[in-house]
């Protein structure tokens, strides 16, 4: 199962409800809090459910998973700080003394300014008393005198090693990020690869906390309306980007051009309020690093959520020419219950190519502390959870004043100004 969940960071914007997963999405599960969950898979010899492993959880007063106990995995104990971000995972066993042993954790840490944005996930492994280190990445986040970034570095952990995989080199001008330019290994030298220059901004704040995902610079507080491409891949290319929005502030549409020919595009349109999207994009990039293909691929993907974060439809289509070369659907089944509205059974079926639906997973909910409240309290947890404020940098203040302000109310989180 799923449970480390990241609320993404689209500039400074936290956007709470950015999608789930067939398990749903642990960040959400405050709102209903299921404390028994039966997990069951497919078994096509004898077509029938089966039984895998039942897990079932314990929560703090604000609804938060701190404790996972499975009957054959080993328990996990979860720990958050005052602004309900986690800090901690523990992975346990049960020892004959009737308690538990440390077997390994995961520690998180986030960025000052943006506290939302997951700056490092490091593992460590319990050994002769002592916590060694495993595994893990971490950010490296520089910025100007102003605030706004202008590096940002990914770099890998194996045990005590650490490696910077790759980053970006961000210059301004006039206050403004007018290059970007992305550096990777090529023959054992970090070389730059891509950039853009000569950006124009819709709107920009200069936090770029996350640029492997290329939708921050199209959605929240850094939109570019054009920019010139260049690549310094195999195939040296110049291009034009230039990109175009709607009234949504996450929709939004780009192409770039080189050679007269569009080099690569996406069309992205929010379908809800539950992080569920659709997405359109073509590319003559292969695979390969070759920057510029003869062959034109096109792909789509729809991901639709229900509000816990169950996947409720996933689809993947790709073309090559025209021509299907590659499709993947998956859709999930929920039965809700009548008075609560909370799930009580979740199944996933799944058709690859061109075979027929087949059932994969199968979730029992059950043991809810909450269920004497309906689902129309969970879509307002106005009438569930109180309003609660942290300071920028995630310190939780009972008597807020003028300025800046996190502002949490059960799943939702937000960005807010108290004049």
């Amino acid at each position: 199962m799923t449970v480390l969940f990241c609320l993404p960071v689209l500039g400074n914007i936290v956007l709470s409800g950015t999608g789930g997963n067939n398990y749903g999405d642990i960040s959400r599960w405050k709102n209903y809090c299921p404390g028994k969950i039966q997990n069951q898979y497919w078994a096509n010899s004898t077509q029938e459910w089966k039984d895998s492993e039942p897990k079932s959880y314990q929560y703090n007063e604000q609804g938060e998973v701190v404790f996972e106990q499975g009957t054959f995995s080993a328990p996990i104990r979860y720990t958050y700080d005052e602004a309900g971000r986690m800090v901690e995972k523990v992975v346990l066993w049960p020892n004959d003394a009737g308690g538990y042993d440390n077997i390994s954790k995961t520690v998180y840490t986030y960025d000052e300014k943006i506290p939302s944005c997951n700056t490092s996930q490091i593992t460590y492994n319990w050994a002769d008393n002592n916590w060694v280190q495993y595994s893990g990445w971490k950010l490296d986040i520089r910025r100007n005198d102003d605030g706004t970034v202008n590096y940002l570095g990914y770099i890998s952990i194996s045990e005590s090693q650490e490696k910077l995989r790759d980053y970006y080199d961000i210059a301004y001008t006039d206050g403004k990020a007018s290059k970007i330019t992305h550096y990777e290994w090529k023959h054992s030298v970090l070389t730059p690869t891509d950039s853009f220059e000569q950006i124009v901004w819709k709107t920009t704040d200069g936090q770029f906390l996350n640029l492997w995902n290329e939708k921050t610079l199209y959605q929240g507080t850094n939109q570019i309306l054009s920019a010139s491409y260049h690549t310094m891949r195999d195939v040296p290319v110049v291009g034009t980007l230039t990109a175009t929005y709607s009234d949504n502030a996450n929709d939004f549409e780009y192409i770039i051009v080189a050679r007269d020919t569009t080099l690569t595009s996406m069309k992205y349109i929010q379908l809800d309020n539950y992080g569920s999207f659709r997405e359109e994009a073509s590319t003559r990039n292969d695979f390969f690093g070759n920057t510029f293909n003869d062959k034109e691929y096109t792909w789509t993907r729809i991901f639709r959520y229900d509000q816990f974060g169950l996947m409720l439809e996933q689809t993947f289509v790709e073309h090559c020419e025209g021509e299907i070369t590659s499709q993947k659907y998956q859709q999930g089944i929920v039965s809700y219950d009548e008075t609560s509205g909370f799930p009580l059974e979740y199944v996933m079926q799944e058709k690859y190519n061109f075979i027929d639906w087949q059932n994969s997973i199968r979730k029992l909910y059950s043991d809810y502390p909450k269920s004497e409240v309906g689902i129309d309290d969970i879509s307002d947890d106005s009438t569930v959870f109180p309003i609660v404020y942290y300071t920028l940098d995630g310190i939780r203040t009972e008597t807020p004043t003028k300025g800046f302000y996190i502002k949490r109310q059960g799943m939702n989180t937000s960005k807010v100004i108290i004049r």
